[in-house]
């Protein structure tokens, strides 16, 4: 196993990862722009039913990573509601904004500089 938790072995005298083996054994070689997905969120697991072929993206969000916790977050860390209308999404990051917050950020920061 690798220090993430994947099994890896050697093939033919290359070092492979048994999801991906499995995988393109079963059902031939991944898409591009694709990548070998666990169903069954074992990393170790490399049983052909437990794989499929996503987007890196799907499987972050599939994942119990911090990019799926974010994504699956409906309020702000003030209890705003995520909503399409409420959220800014950074340009080139990607990232999730609450617009509420920021007006709040604003108001206060007004409020300061006048009472100064």
């Amino acid at each position: 196993l690798t220090p993430t938790g994947y099994a890896r072995q050697r093939v033919n005298g290359r070092l492979v990862y048994l999801h991906v083996e499995a995988f393109e054994k079963a059902y031939g070689s991944v898409p591009a722009g694709k990548e070998v997905g666990h169903r069954c969120a074992n990393r170790a697991c490399h049983e052909p039913l437990h794989l499929h072929a996503v987007t890196h993206r799907e499987n972050l969000l599939e994942g119990d990573t911090f990019v799926a916790k974010k994504a699956a977050q409906t309020e702000c860390v003030n209890g705003h509601e995520l909503t399409d209308e409420n959220v800014y999404r950074h340009p080139k990051r990607g990232t999730r904004h609450c617009r509420r917050c920021q007006t709040d950020r604003q108001e206060k920061r007004r409020a300061l500089a006048v009472s100064q």
